[in-house]
């Protein structure tokens, strides 16, 4: 099955608290890696990309917030099966 990959800072970003830069302090060296991305301007930005299981270890580790418990549920049950979805049709 193919991996899920999602941008490390957009866990934070959505719950609206800064992203630290040492995300990746703890994660096994499956669960991340850096990416170059295309932006709508075409302009090629680094990104830390995390897996599923990563998504799952920082968001409560790094990121305090009182929707943190939220954001895990939205990801596991909603965001994950609809990306795996579209990966599927492709």
């Amino acid at each position: 099955m193919p991996r899920v990959t999602l941008i490390g800072h957009e866990p934070c970003r959505l719950l609206g608290v800064s992203a630290n830069v040492h995300m990746n302090d703890g994660l096994d060296a499956d669960q991340w890696r850096t990416g170059l991305l295309k932006c709508e301007r075409g302009l090629m930005g680094e990104e830390m990309l995390i897996s599923e299981s990563a998504s799952h270890d920082l968001t409560p580790r790094h990121v305090y917030h009182p929707e943190t418990r939220n954001l895990r549920r939205w990801l596991t049950h909603e965001v994950i099966p609809v990306l795996r979805a579209v990966r599927r049709a492709a």
